[in-house]
């Protein structure tokens, strides 16, 4: 318990030390969602074609940082691979 909240405790300090803005922070967090999001309606859009990109790390930061062509990526790579 006590790691839990050194941690937390660290990450707190490591954000107000960089003077990460709170703006950021929320913008990143959005972006992960709405990445999550667009791969799971992806996913139930063409579940009938046999395409599935699985939601994991890679995915979702995949999308989140590249957007739309990090989706068409990600898919071609479905096909090739």
């Amino acid at each position: 318990m006590i790691e839990k909240l050194y941690h937390k405790y660290k990450i707190l300090k490591y954000i107000f030390r960089e003077r990460i803005s709170m703006k950021k922070i929320f913008k990143l967090i959005k972006k992960v969602c709405l990445a999550i999001f667009i791969l799971y309606g992806l996913n139930v859009m063409t579940d009938a074609a046999g395409v599935m990109i699985p939601i994991n790390y890679f995915s979702v930061a995949t999308v989140s940082f590249l957007g739309i062509p990090g989706l068409l990526s990600l898919i071609v790579m479905f096909f090739v691979l």
